[in-house]
């Protein structure tokens, strides 16, 4: 895999997302996430911590592939995304989100798949739905994920508002458990 790494530790395995720029979600990204998720599954492994890069864990779904690429494309898209979905879901050990910076839109959602969120402090390091700044449907199980953390009523203003937290008011919200340094 070319943009997913499994780093083994004594105990537990990193699947580390390593793909472009912003590790932005695409049809390629998902495939490998798919696999690995796979493997780790096997694995003797107790756990497993999802990271991205240092400065950006994930910037969301690849907008401009997925305008660019056609009906096909977008069909397969979906079925990797709602298999990685189903997948991050029922993962039967402990799943923890490293979320190492940058994180909205798909990124959020992501993270929000994990059982467990630790969010790097920083200035650009945000989560949150900002779909409606680009006039972009959500769709209804993506929201559901969103909706499960805030309550709808709330999910539904922060979405309309496309509204991005930083770390602590991630915290407060429930939307991360955890902040930490980014060295930590």
């Amino acid at each position: 895999m070319e943009s997913v790494r499994i780093i083994e530790k004594t105990d537990y395995e990193i699947v580390k997302m390593d793909h472009g720029k912003v590790n932005a979600v695409d049809l390629d990204l998902l495939t490998q996430l798919n696999e690995a998720f796979d493997q780790c599954l096997n694995s003797p492994k107790r756990g497993l911590i999802l990271s991205g890069k240092e400065e950006c864990f994930s910037a969301g779904l690849n907008i401009l592939q997925m305008a660019k690429s056609g009906e096909e494309y977008a069909y397969d898209f979906w079925v990797a995304y709602y298999s990685l979905m189903q997948k991050m879901i029922r993962f039967p050990k402990p799943l923890v989100g490293a979320i190492t910076g940058y994180a909205p839109a798909g990124g959020t959602i992501l993270a929000l798949l994990t059982d467990y969120r630790i969010m790097a402090t920083g200035e650009k390091h945000v989560i949150g739905m900002n779909e409606f700044n680009m006039s972009l449907i959500i769709p209804e199980p993506v929201c559901d994920v969103y909706a499960y953390y805030l309550g709808e009523t709330k999910a539904w203003e922060y979405i309309q508002k496309a509204s991005l937290f930083h770390a602590e008011e991630a915290m407060s919200l429930g939307l991360v458990n955890e902040v930490a340094e980014p060295s930590e």
